[in-house]
């Protein structure tokens, strides 16, 4: 879809939760009710957040959901989609394992869209690193695969030469000794007032 310019459906790019959707929130491609001929209200409302002003989406328990009937909106027969739903059931019924947490972990960035690269294959080499965006919705041309491992010795290689810079160490032992001046007057300010309203 995405390759031959087609919008996905609230006008952007198609990519994995476009399709697989949310089980709680009952959305996505394959489990949005209306394919199978039934209309499905009141999922979720929306809050104010005080901070930001922004609308914030909260799903509703599943009682206060309305539904209706509309055989005429049906675009998936009764059998396809029953066996669509127990393979989604048979999936989210399975143990959820954490995603391990490695030294780059959402750090890495892909220099062509800015993407996350993440996790994505293994060779010989071990774990291979891709654009998430190329993976999800091929809309990055930026195919390259590269070795988690290989990444990560780099940038410990790099920190290593950097740190062991004696300016670097010398602005390290600059800063560490001013943040530590402000602390110490910062306490004895606060001491100072105490004492003065203990006197009062």
């Amino acid at each position: 879809m995405n390759r031959d310019h087609i919008s996905g459906p609230r006008g952007g790019a198609w990519n994995a939760s476009t399709i697989n959707g949310s089980r709680t929130r009952r959305n996505g491609i394959l489990q949005n009710d209306l394919y199978s001929g039934r209309i499905v209200w009141n999922r979720q409302s929306f809050v104010k957040d005080p901070d930001t002003g922004r609308r914030i989406s909260r799903v509703n328990p599943r009682e206060q959901w309305m539904t209706a009937d509309a055989e005429h909106l049906r675009i998936v027969d009764p059998e396809t989609w029953q066996a669509v739903q127990a393979r989604i059931g048979e999936r989210a019924g399975r143990p959820h394992k954490a995603r391990p947490v490695h030294l780059l972990s959402g750090l890495l960035k892909c220099a062509a869209c800015g993407s996350g690269y993440i996790a994505s294959s293994r060779d010989k080499r071990g774990v291979l690193l891709a654009c998430s965006r190329y993976r999800e919705t091929g809309l990055c041309d930026n195919s390259k695969f590269v070795a988690r491992a290989w990444v990560e010795e780099k940038v410990l290689a790099g920190l290593e030469q950097h740190l062991a810079d004696s300016e670097m160490v010398a602005e390290y032992v600059r800063e560490y000794h001013r943040v530590s001046r402000e602390l110490a007057a910062d306490a004895a300010g606060k001491s100072r007032a105490s004492t003065r309203r203990s006197a009062t």
